[in-house]
């Protein structure tokens, strides 16, 4: 019983901690494609407020400006998040296989 549940771990800790993983990669390309598009789209609605660029949209340029500035916070706050995010994940991964190596050598114990 106790290799089943040994088993059982391993196989439900991979699809985990791939899913946390995955997970992880997309929180940090959501935080580039954010940081990236309020750089993008906020100066590109101050040169359209100044007349040096045309920019077509159904939004006013000060609405869009706005909209920039806020994907800029969100997508740097996101990009300092990933500072605790991934170290966090990281650390779980390892309590993780730290436990699993724990009840490895008990099960290995118990059979001796």
């Amino acid at each position: 019983m106790k290799k089943l549940s040994y088993t059982v771990r391993i196989f439900f800790g991979i699809i985990g901690f791939t899913i946390l993983f995955l997970l992880n990669f997309l929180y940090i390309f959501l935080a580039l494609g954010f940081l990236s598009l309020g750089l993008i789209v906020f100066p590109a609605s101050l040169l359209g407020m100044l007349d040096v660029i045309i920019v077509t949209t159904d939004l006013g340029l000060p609405v869009l400006a706005a909209a920039g500035i806020g994907f800029i916070l969100l997508g740097g706050g996101m990009c300092f998040g990933t500072a605790f995010v991934c170290p966090g994940s990281l650390k779980r991964f390892h309590w993780f296989c730290k436990g699993t190596e724990w009840r490895k050598r008990r099960l290995r114990d118990e059979k001796a």
